[in-house]
C-alpha cells in the first residue's frame, strides 16, 4: 500500500506534516527490511521520502538561523550606536564637569583673596 503523500511534500507542506510522512516512511522502512517481507513498492522509496522530508526540514531550520542571525545582527549596530552616543555624552558631561569646578576653585580662590585684603584692611 502507498502512503499519501501530496504533489506539494515537502516544501508545501507545513513541519509537521513533513515529520508525520517522515515518522509513516520510517516505520514502513523498518516494516520492509525485516526478513520474509515481500512488499512490491519497495524500501528506497520511503528512503528517498524521509531524505527528502529531512532536507527540507533542515533548509527550514537553516534559513531561519541566517533570518535570526540578520535581526541579531541589525539590534548589534542599534546597540553599538546607543552605547556611542552615550560614551560621547558621558566624556561631554565630564568635560562640563571639570569647566565648573575649574570656575567653582577661581570663585573660591577670588573669594579668599579678598577675605584675605579685608582683614588687612581691618588690621590697618
Amino acid at each position: 500500500m502507498k502512503p499519501k503523500i501530496p504533489d506539494s511534500y515537502p516544501a508545501g507542506l507545513e513541519n509537521e506534516e513533513i515529520q508525520k510522512i517522515i515518522s509513516d516512511c520510517t516505520q514502513r522502512v523498518s516494516r520492509m527490511t525485516r526478513p520474509n517481507v515481500n512488499v512490491s513498492l519497495g524500501a528506497n522509496f520511503f528512503i528517498s521520502m524521509i531524505q527528502l522530508g529531512q532536507s527540507e526540514l533542515n533548509n527550514r531550520i537553516q534559513s531561519d538561523l541566517l533570518q535570526l542571525i540578520e535581526q541579531q545582527g541589525k539590534e548589534t549596530r542599534k546597540t553599538q550606536t546607543i552605547n556611542w552616543l552615550l560614551t560621547g555624552l558621558t566624556i561631554l558631561l565630564a568635560i562640563i564637569t571639570l569647566y565648573i569646578g575649574n570656575k567653582s576653585l577661581g570663585f573660591a580662590e577670588s573669594d579668599q583673596l579678598s577675605d584675605e585684603e579685608w582683614r588687612m584692611q581691618q588690621i590697618d
